[in-house]
C-alpha cells in the first residue's frame, strides 16, 4: 500500500512538473531547475530515468555527475541541477569534502546570443 502511494505521489509530481515546464518553456529562455529531488541519480531506478527523460524533453540535462552527499556508509546524488546546455556554459569546480559538507559548488555562466 505504501509503495503504491509513493508511486502515485511521484507520478503526480511528474505531471505537475511537466505542466509547469510546458507553461514556462521557450527555447530562447534559459531555465535552471535545482533542488533536492529525493531521487538518487547514481542509481538508475525507474524514477530517476522517468524524471531525466521528462527533463530531457524540455532540453534540460543534469549538470552534476558525482555524489552530492557522502557519508561513511553511502553516497548519493539527490541534490541536482538541470539546465539547458544550449544556453549555458558549465564548469564543475573542484572542492574538498571537508570544506563543503553537504553540497559541491557549480559555476554556471549564461551564453548570450546577439541577434545580427
Amino acid at each position: 500500500m505504501f509503495k503504491d502511494l509513493c508511486q502515485e505521489i511521484f507520478h503526480i509530481f511528474l505531471t505537475q512538473l511537466e505542466n509547469l515546464l510546458t507553461k514556462l518553456y521557450k527555447p530562447s529562455v534559459p531555465i535552471i531547475l535545482c533542488g533536492d529531488f529525493n531521487i538518487n541519480f547514481l542509481d538508475q531506478t525507474s524514477r530517476a530515468i522517468e524524471l531525466a527523460l521528462l527533463l530531457q524533453s524540455f532540453s534540460l540535462e543534469s549538470i552534476i555527475k558525482f555524489p552530492t552527499r557522502i557519508t561513511p556508509d553511502s553516497q548519493s546524488l539527490i541534490d541536482n541541477s538541470f539546465l539547458d546546455k544550449k544556453n549555458f556554459s558549465i564548469t564543475s569546480l573542484p572542492c574538498y569534502q571537508w570544506l563543503v559538507r553537504s553540497s559541491w559548488p557549480i559555476d554556471v555562466t549564461e551564453t548570450l546570443t546577439v541577434p545580427q
